[in-house]
């Protein structure tokens, strides 16, 4: 009987031990929940969505000559300069009333 009591009370101690050790659920508070992101906007389409693929497709040019370490043969200047004056070009051309 004594062994019985002794093995009752070491698996309630466990038990005790195990619920104080698994932890808690926190409750739903508005002040600690999450908030799933809201949706975006559709993007609207440009008119032109040639002439802005363009723009991107030369900064990405620029970006190539700039970080190149080499002078193209002696074209590295002058390419630069030319991809720039293309994008200014082509961003007014974006602004054209047709292109909006």
């Amino acid at each position: 009987m004594k062994r019985t009591i002794i093995t009752l009370n070491v698996v309630f101690a466990a038990l005790v031990l195990a619920i104080q050790l698994t932890p808690r659920m926190q409750s739903v508070n508005t002040s600690t929940a999450i908030a799933a992101p809201a949706p975006m906007a559709p993007a609207v389409a440009p008119h032109c969505p040639n002439i802005h693929g363009a723009i991107d497709s030369l900064h990405s040019a620029e970006q190539e000559l700039h970080d190149a370490g080499h002078d193209f043969c002696g074209h590295k200047a002058d390419a630069e300069h030319a991809v720039q004056a293309a994008i200014n070009q082509l961003h007014q051309a974006e602004g054209c009333a047709k292109c909006r």
